[in-house]
């Protein structure tokens, strides 16, 4: 109940897409940073690609879901690199039978 407020609105529509394309690219993120296949290491560099991309245009980019919600990009930036950068430089090495990861 301490965290009911009845006097706050409920988000817009917008407002829930905007935070869900977010928490979508947070769970690629998580989900596929250990991916084996192409497939899963795709999803993962998307997901990391997002957050860098200094494209404005697109209505659910990184910075204009930031500038929508009165986020500021670099401490989440800092955090995507700090928590996931690692992750990164791993490429698949698919050899038949087996997947293994090189890092560069």
């Amino acid at each position: 109940a301490q965290f009911y407020d009845r006097n706050r609105p409920e988000p817009s529509g917008e407002v829930l897409l905007l935070l869900g394309v977010l928490g979508q690219a947070l769970d690629d993120l998580a989900y596929y940073r250990l991916a084996l296949n192409p497939a899963g290491r795709a999803a993962f560099n998307d997901a990391y690609d997002w957050f860098f991309a200094d494209e404005e245009g697109w209505p659910c980019s990184f910075l204009r879901i930031c500038e929508a919600r009165h986020y500021t990009a670099g401490p989440i930036r800092a955090c995507v690199r700090k928590n996931y950068g690692e992750y990164r430089q791993m490429q698949p090495v698919v050899r038949p039978g087996r997947n293994r990861f090189t890092q560069p």
